[in-house]
């Protein structure tokens, strides 16, 4: 199942998407990743996440920089290592 698929379905099945987030690779972060609460998720195409930070500006995440999908701490997709 791609990564668009996944995150589709959390977003459009889910009631509590306050339990999950996106983790992905962030080179400003000095730890190198980033958490995204599901809740900022405005939309998503074949090429990137769309999420809304606290300021109500819209950013575009790539959905390759994608690495994990976390519930509650319990990883439910992790991108293998290429």
């Amino acid at each position: 199942m791609r990564i668009k698929d996944i995150v589709n379905k959390i977003l459009w099945s889910v009631k509590n998407i306050e339990d999950y987030y996106l983790v992905v690779i962030d080179r400003i972060d000095e730890t190198g990743f980033r958490k995204i609460p599901f809740s900022k998720i405005v939309r998503i195409d074949n090429n990137y996440v769309y999420v809304i930070d606290s300021s109500g500006y819209e950013h575009a995440i790539p959905i390759h920089r994608i690495v994990k999908i976390v519930k509650n701490n319990e990883i439910i997709f992790e991108r293998k290592n290429r």
